[in-house]
């Protein structure tokens, strides 16, 4: 997998918010109410943002290293679910597959505002475990009427993270809105990131925020093949 970070992603869920209220969407209500002309002005905003599959001609295979990736005669759709207030939405992306002309493997091309093996979007998550942090699982839950244990999830994902995310804001002192330490919730800590944190955190670990661990890429290779 290749993921790509830029900048048009930073504003995609005030977007969003500002589409659902120029069309008179009540935020708080279920995505079954929003019109079809409006859902596809949604949809259509989404895929306008992405980058095109000849952006990564030259990147670098990430399993032989090597450049001059090709666009391979494949796509699939992604479903990403974002979350304005407590509305889900669950829109869908094109994603590209490419070729290493050196070494034969494909790769699937996903933008850094979708966290692999899962179809909330990074956005989605981070406001998720805010809100889970502030009151519980369980009124979360309730209110975006999800199950429980899948806020957990998100909640332990975003846990995992938080020595990497310090670790960053001891490497950037400054960019952070307030100052952090080991001591902060994960609460403060995404409530303080900056927009260009996926950047910096990538350039610190060569990895996006919330990338799922090898151990579960392990399990979820190893659940499939069970079945």
């Amino acid at each position: 997998m290749i993921t790509y970070i830029s900048s048009k992603f930073n504003k995609i869920n005030e977007k969003i918010t500002q589409i659902l209220k120029e069309n008179k969407i009540n935020i708080f209500d279920s995505e079954e109410n929003i019109p079809k002309d409006v859902f596809k002005i949604l949809q259509d905003y989404l895929v306008g943002i992405l980058e095109p599959a000849s952006s990564f001609v030259s990147v670098a295979c990430p399993k032989c290293g090597k450049k001059h990736l090709l666009p391979f005669a494949s796509t699939y759709q992604r479903k990403i679910i974002f979350k304005v207030s407590n509305l889900l939405i669950n829109l869908k992306i094109p994603v590209f597959r490419m070729k290493c002309s050196n070494c034969g493997s494909t790769h699937a091309v996903l933008p850094s505002f979708c966290v692999p093996f899962k179809q909330y979007s990074k956005q989605a998550i981070l406001e998720i475990v805010v809100e889970a942090e502030n009151s519980s699982t369980e009124a979360v839950a309730n209110n975006l009427e999800i199950e429980a244990k899948q806020v957990r999830r998100m909640v332990n994902i975003v846990k995992k993270s938080k020595n990497n995310i310090l670790q960053t804001a001891i490497v950037n002192p400054t960019i952070f809105k307030n100052k952090i330490d080991i001591n902060s919730s994960i609460s403060e800590m995404i409530t303080n990131l900056p927009n260009n944190f996926d950047e910096l955190y990538f350039k610190e670990f060569e990895t996006v925020f919330l990338y799922i661990p090898q151990k579960r890429k392990i399990y979820i290779k190893l659940s499939k093949l069970s079945k």
